[in-house]
């Protein structure tokens, strides 16, 4: 399929210069003076590297054909991530590159929606946010003032940092990118 960058959604993946890219960021640019351009972050699938670069609104690139997949993690060989497609059980393996950052949600047993271009897993989609319990965090402070935060581990380790009322076993609500406290999940 042919679409031009006007046409980019994140996450979309995209050939480019002979290699596949997925979508991180886009947004487009222009002045009175100058024709608009596309603005774009993307994230090379086979080595994880991130360019930023403008391409002209109107120009033809390829976007492969994707299938999406639910799979489920299993665990990781030391190499690779090894996961199960949740609909007819086959076992595949996801090359670290493209869970880098995102290891601390590979879970045994979560699911996750997999893309795959030609037969081979090229993106794992992560949520944009989860909740998750706090297992390891100070006292809440009483009296103090409302704006000093605190490091909280989570039950899936990610450490983050929260506002002081926070405590261990209180669940909350994590922006994924950004490791962002989002709130707490009220029970």
């Amino acid at each position: 399929m042919i679409v031009t960058p006007r046409e980019f959604k994140k996450g979309m993946i995209i050939e480019l210069e002979g290699a596949l890219w997925s979508v991180e960021d886009y947004h487009i640019q222009g002045t009175a003076q100058r024709k608009p351009m596309v603005a774009c972050r993307l994230r090379n699938i086979r080595t994880g590297r991130v360019v930023e670069r403008s391409l002209d609104e109107h120009m033809s690139i390829e976007a492969p054909d994707t299938e999406t997949r639910q799979a489920q993690y299993l665990y990781f060989d030391g190499q690779k991530h090894v996961f199960m497609d949740t609909e007819n059980y086959d076992q595949f393996e996801v090359d670290q590159v493209l869970v880098e950052g995102y290891e601390w949600l590979l879970k045994d047993g979560a699911e996750f929606p997999i893309r795959f271009v030609a037969g081979e897993p090229v993106q794992v989609v992560f949520p944009h946010h989860i909740v998750d319990e706090v297992v390891e965090t100070a006292e809440p402070a009483a009296g103090g003032p409302t704006n000093v935060w605190k490091e909280a581990k989570l039950s899936s380790g990610a450490v983050v940092m929260v506002p002081q009322h926070i405590k261990v076993g209180d669940k909350i609500k994590v922006e994924v990118a950004t490791r962002e406290y989002m709130g707490k999940e009220s029970k």
